[in-house]
C-alpha cells in the first residue's frame, strides 16, 4: 500500500488538523499553572461545609463577601496589654482581613479556657499554664500564636526595697492571687524554693497591697500594675520570672483543636492518621515543613484534579501516529 501524499491524512485514511506544537506546549504551559494554582486554591478552602462562610474568610478588599464574625476573649479587663486588639478595630485590619472581630473582656471571674470549649468565643488568650491545666483535664484546646515572647509575670516591689532575685524572697511577706496559683509554685520550684519559707499572702489583682505596705512584694503582670502604681506616685522595682528559668510564653492564643482541619483536601488527608494517634499530638521537626506539607497536598491535588486535561493532550499528541486499529485498543484506557 503506497502511504497518502497528504501530510494531513494519517495512514488510517482519517483527515485530521494539523497538530501545532507550539498551541500543544501553550496548553501544556496552561494546564501546569492550573495543577499548581487550583491544587493550592482547594487546599485553602475553610474546613467549614458553608461554601459562604469559606468566601467570606478571605481578605476584605474584594468588598463583596460579608465579614466573618470572630470572637475574641480577652485574657483580662481591658488594659495596656489588649491596646493592639482595640488599635485593629479602630484602624480597620481586621476588617480588612474580612473579619467582624467581638472582643469579650475577661476578669478574675472570667475562664478563658471554658469559654473556648463551651463556644462563647472562637479564639481567646491567657498564660500557657492556664491552657495547659484545662488540657489536662480533658479540654480539646490548641495553642496557635503567642503574644509575648517572654512571660510578664513578675514580682513587684517598692523601689526602696526591692526584691531582686528568688532567694530574697525567703522570709518575704508576698501577695498572690488565687488565680497565679500555678505559675508561682511553678517559679519557686524552676528555683529551688520551699514555698513554707515564703508568707504567702492572699490578694486580689490590685496592687495596693504594695503601696500600703501589707506585702513586700506583689506577684503581678509586668505590662499592668507597675504602670499603675508609678501612675499613682508610687517608685517601682520589678524582677521578671522570664529572667529566672520561667520560660513559659505569656499571652497565648488558643482554639479548639478541630481548627488542625483548615484546609478541606487537608483534613481529609490526615483523618487517618489523627483517628489512629487521637492520645498524640503531632509536631514539625523542620522549620519548612508546615509550608511544604500544604504545598505537596495542593501539588498532587492539583495533578489528580487537571488530569483528565493532562490526558486528553498527551493523546492529541500521540493520536496522529496511530493505525485505526491501534486507536481501537489504547481509546478504553484514555
Amino acid at each position: 500500500m503506497t502511504p497518502p501524499s497528504d501530510p494531513q491524512t494519517p495512514r488510517d485514511g482519517l483527515t485530521l488538523a494539523r497538530l501545532d506544537r507550539r498551541a500543544f506546549l501553550r496548553s501544556a504551559g496552561w494546564t501546569g499553572a492550573a495543577v499548581v494554582l487550583g491544587g493550592i486554591g482547594l487546599t485553602a478552602c475553610g474546613g467549614d461545609d458553608d461554601s459562604g462562610d469559606a468566601s467570606a474568610s478571605g481578605s476584605g478588599s474584594s468588598g463583596s463577601a460579608s465579614p466573618t464574625a470572630l470572637s475574641y476573649q480577652l485574657s483580662w479587663l481591658p488594659t495596656v496589654e489588649h491596646a493592639g486588639a482595640y488599635a485593629a478595630i479602630d484602624k480597620g485590619y481586621y476588617a480588612d482581613e474580612g473579619l467582624d472581630v467581638t472582643l469579650l473582656p475577661g476578669g478574675p471571674n472570667v475562664q478563658v479556657a471554658a469559654n473556648i470549649t463551651g463556644g462563647q468565643s472562637l479564639v481567646g488568650a491567657t498564660g500557657a499554664d492556664n491552657f495547659a491545666s484545662a488540657v489536662l483535664e480533658g479540654a480539646p484546646l490548641k495553642i496557635f500564636a503567642a503574644r509575648l515572647q517572654r512571660n510578664a509575670f513578675c514580682i513587684v516591689s517598692p523601689a526602696g526595697a526591692p526584691i531582686s532575685s528568688p532567694e530574697e524572697l525567703i522570709g518575704k511577706r508576698i501577695g498572690v492571687a488565687q488565680a497565679n496559683t500555678t505559675p508561682w509554685q511553678l517559679f519557686l520550684g524552676l528555683n529551688e524554693i520551699d514555698e513554707g519559707d515564703i508568707e504567702v499572702v492572699p490578694v486580689q489583682f490590685d496592687p495596693s497591697p504594695v503601696a500600703n505596705g501589707e506585702v513586700d512584694g506583689q506577684m503581678v503582670f509586668y505590662v499592668n500594675e507597675p504602670a499603675q502604681l508609678e501612675v499613682s506616685g508610687v517608685e517601682t522595682h520589678s524582677m521578671l520570672f522570664a529572667d529566672f528559668g520561667f520560660a513559659l510564653y505569656g499571652g497565648c492564643y488558643a482554639a479548639t483543636t478541630d481548627i488542625r482541619n483548615g484546609g478541606k483536601i487537608q483534613g481529609f488527608v490526615m483523618a487517618p492518621m489523627y483517628a489512629a494517634l487521637k492520645s498524640t499530638t503531632l509536631i514539625y521537626t523542620e522549620p519548612t515543613e508546615g509550608m511544604m506539607l500544604w504545598i505537596k497536598i495542593a501539588l498532587i491535588a492539583g495533578a489528580l484534579i487537571a488530569s483528565p486535561g493532562i490526558l486528553w493532550q498527551v493523546w492529541q499528541f500521540v493520536a496522529p501516529g496511530l493505525y485505526a486499529k491501534e486507536k481501537r485498543v489504547v481509546v478504553p484506557f484514555v
